[in-house]
């Protein structure tokens, strides 16, 4: 990993999630800004961006598990922000983030910032029993998440936010300074990161 002063300037940040919760749209999304409408199962795809946040550039290395049932120790070696997805039309992909994700976030990677995302935020009204906000930002302090987002690939609505609170959360644990950030004029009222 490249490094730049304080700052990282290679950001490997991996995408995980039950099958189907959006995080191939999430990430077709914010490279080509475009919506998949028939995304086949992705295995594990990798891809390098860049990114300039905050007067500072960043390539991301952006790992999609894709559906993989279980993560392969090796893709978590050089972590440095992991993104734990759920569907919002889904409330078993909610109560998968902490049954199947964490165990494996917390074993094999326990020093990565973690940002919780909620996608599929455009399929909300028209589910019986979505996932409402409160309980994604209640998920996202009861595992201490540094950041939680709803956004929809679809619409758009907070997908670049998503990957410049990961380059965040890392340059400020690499900065080490405490702080909170409330990420202000965004369509979505729900987002918040702490910056530990």
């Amino acid at each position: 990993m490249a490094s730049s002063g304080a700052y990282k300037s290679r950001i490997n940040i991996t995408i995980v999630g039950d099958g189907f919760v959006g995080k191939s749209c999430l990430v077709a999304a914010f490279l080509q800004q475009d919506f998949l409408v028939d995304s086949p199962p992705t295995m594990i795809e990798t891809h390098l961006v860049e990114m300039f946040v905050d007067g500072q550039d960043y390539i991301l290395q952006i790992v999609d598990i894709g559906d993989s049932q279980k993560i392969a120790p090796d893709l978590f070696m050089e972590t440095d922000c992991l993104v734990v997805c759920f569907s919002v039309d889904a409330i078993n992909s909610y109560e998968n983030v902490i049954f199947r994700w964490l165990p494996d976030v917390y074993s094999k990677c326990p020093m990565a910032s973690l940002i919780l995302v909620g996608t599929k935020l455009d399929l909300r009204e028209g589910t019986p029993l979505p996932v409402a906000s409160f309980q994604g930002l209640q998920l996202a302090k009861e595992i201490r998440a540094n950041c939680y987002f709803e956004c929809s690939a679809k619409f758009q609505v907070s997908i670049a936010q998503i990957f410049q609170a990961a380059v965040r959360t890392v340059v400020q644990k690499y900065n080490s300074g405490p702080g909170l950030e409330r990420i202000k004029g965004e369509k979505n009222p729900t987002v918040y990161c702490t910056l530990l």
